[in-house]
């Protein structure tokens, strides 16, 4: 199994988090699996450590640190357990893949039918594949722009925020 890099990202303000992984791909999941890869970090951060610190202490040849390495690795059994729970993350993950999706498209219908100012300080958009009427409380300006999710910012200065209305249907015309 390919070794992936991620970096987790939490928010105490609800029960869910993000994995993000090289190609800045954002994955929500619940906050016990941050919790629980974190805890797999920590073990594995300490197992590194206390291996430093052992060859630190004690001057070993190269051939000895290996032998010393291949004692400690797991067995076959050890590694068919972490197989295995590594294989139920995956289908968590992609379990919680499909939930974000649902949800984010949702939130976006629900923000296509609200015809309300949002202020930015309430809230942002989810979406950066629709454009929004926007203003500027200061400048007193309105305009149409995108969100950016990764970005978490609009292209201008803006206070306020709302989904443009669906175009006209043909009955309408």
């Amino acid at each position: 199994m390919e070794q992936k890099k991620f970096k987790l990202i939490k928010h105490e303000s609800n029960n869910y988090g993000y994995i993000v992984d090289e190609n800045d791909v954002y994955i929500q999941v619940h906050a016990y699996v941050i919790q629980y890869i974190e805890s797999l970090q920590k073990e594995l951060d300490e197992t590194k450590l206390e291996l430093l610190k052992e060859k630190e202490n004690h001057e070993i040849d190269l051939q000895n640190w290996s032998n010393d390495l291949k004692e400690l690795e797991p067995t076959y059994n050890e590694n068919e357990k972490l197989k295995n729970e590594i294989e139920g993350l995956d289908i968590e993950v992609e379990f919680l893949k499909d939930e974000n999706k649902e949800l984010k498209e949702a939130i976006s219908k629900m923000e296509t039918t609200t015809s309300k100012w949002i202020s930015v300080k309430d809230r942002l958009p989810t979406s950066d594949t629709t454009q929004y009427l926007v203003y500027n409380e200061t400048t007193k300006e309105y305009g149409e722009s995108f969100f950016s999710l990764i970005l978490r910012c609009f292209q201008f200065d803006v206070t306020h925020w709302m989904p443009l209305p669906p175009p006209p249907t043909t009955e309408e015309i």
